[in-house]
């Protein structure tokens, strides 16, 4: 009869510190099943996705005009401003600073009137409004307008901070057949200012965006309805904490 086999043959020892490595690494393998099933959502959600061709059409046709940019055989202007590329930001001009500086030009310059100013966290807000800059339902800079950026660029140009030109409009529909809505307006009068910036001398990369009446709610609510539209009429060039310099 054959002698038993020891205990420790049936059962042998179990590398403890293998299993706990192992144990501590099984989350990645549910991590990954999550991060693939989150892809191939989005990438659903962005095959779902359809361009509205005559919209952007309409707005890219309304952007040239007002930029004065045509196939008329001249060379083009330069609009690598569009182009931006993405890094860590660093630390561009303290913006109390920068507000007092342009507080001080708006206090003193007369092409600078009706312009407002304001620090809000990481941001300074320079407020233009529309009467200053464009006459109504367009996006050809008036002469009032073409002064009031001019007067901005010197300080503007001296900073390394990174600079984004927003659009916004009232919430009424936009009157005529060039604008498909407030939103290709506010756009297009933003990249305006901003070509405008960049021809008086502004070299760095510029951000644009139009808001429409997207922000229309945060617009003074205690202001009667008539008051609260005029200030909504507006372009913001907003000056940022971060530098803008490497971009």
């Amino acid at each position: 009869m054959m002698a038993p086999l020891p205990e420790d043959r049936w059962n042998p020892p179990v590398d403890t510190r293998l299993s706990a490595t192992r144990q501590s690494q099984a989350w990645l393998i549910t991590f990954a099943d999550l991060a693939a099933l989150l892809v191939a959502f989005f990438a659903l959600m962005f095959s779902m996705g359809e361009v509205d061709a005559e919209r952007w059409s309409a707005t890219e046709s309304a952007i040239n005009a007002a930029l004065d940019i045509g196939d008329n055989g001249e060379t083009p202007r330069d609009l690598t401003w569009h182009n931006i590329d993405s890094i860590d930001p660093g630390k561009g001009y303290d913006l109390d600073y920068l507000a007092k500086v342009i507080a001080q030009q708006i206090n003193e310059l007369p092409a600078l009137a009706g312009a407002r100013i304001a620090v809000d966290g990481t941001r300074l807000v320079i407020s233009l409004p529309q009467a200053l800059l464009f006459a109504s339902a367009r996006a050809q800079l008036e002469p009032s307008g073409k002064e009031a950026i001019f007067a901005l660029s010197a300080a503007l140009a001296a900073l390394s901070n990174d600079l984004e030109i927003v659009g916004h409009t009232d919430p009424l529909p936009v009157k005529g057949e060039r604008w498909p809505s407030n939103w290709e307006l506010s756009l297009t009068r933003a990249a305006v200012v901003a070509h405008e910036l960049r021809a008086s001398g502004y070299s760095k990369p510029i951000r644009i965006s139009g808001a429409g009446s997207g922000r229309f709610e945060t617009v003074y609510p205690r202001l009667s309805l008539q008051a609260r539209y005029v200030l909504a009429r507006r372009v913001d060039i907003v000056v940022r904490t971060d530098d803008g310099d490497g971009r």
